[in-house]
């Protein structure tokens, strides 16, 4: 499974894999 982060960026939330896949 890969862990997804929620992060903001110019108020758009963009689903980021922590192994570097934007």
């Amino acid at each position: 499974m890969s862990i997804l982060e929620e992060r903001k960026t110019n108020g758009n939330i963009f689903l980021v894999d922590r192994r570097g896949s934007i």
